[in-house]
């Protein structure tokens, strides 16, 4: 059964969309636009922002899902493709943490440039080609 995309995750809020939020969730579907253009078999993925209520992770996705929600709070930074792509992976291949894969370790602990990013998603999208 396909979760309720307007239900967030423990921790977080979903809040209703304003101008300022389109904005933010531009910045993430423009993520996936990119690595759509390698992976272009990639199912839709449904974006929401959430507000953290206590929560600090940077975004969840429900496994085998493709949706994914990406906290506000981290929307402007510079983990941004890092963290789509690997919302992505959990939400289109069902991948869970790998702290052997930088792309996939459960924690944001380098700032993962494109070609690293694009290297890490080869190993889990493939198929999407």
């Amino acid at each position: 059964m396909r979760p309720n995309k307007r239900i967030a995750d423990e921790g977080f809020e979903m809040p209703k969309m304003t101008p300022e939020l389109y904005t933010l969730r531009r910045v993430v579907i423009d993520e996936i636009y990119r690595i759509k253009n390698t992976y272009t078999k990639l199912p839709r993925i449904d974006v929401r922002i959430v507000n953290p209520v206590g929560g600090t992770h940077c975004g969840y996705a429900w496994l085998n899902s493709n949706i994914i929600h990406i906290n506000s709070k981290w929307v402007g930074s510079k983990h941004v493709p890092e963290i789509v792509a690997h919302e992505i992976v959990h939400a289109v291949v069902g991948f869970r943490h790998d702290d052997n894969c930088l792309l996939m370790s459960k924690y944001v602990t380098s700032n993962l440039d494109y070609q690293t990013i694009d290297k890490c998603l080869e190993k889990y999208l493939a198929e999407y080609k």
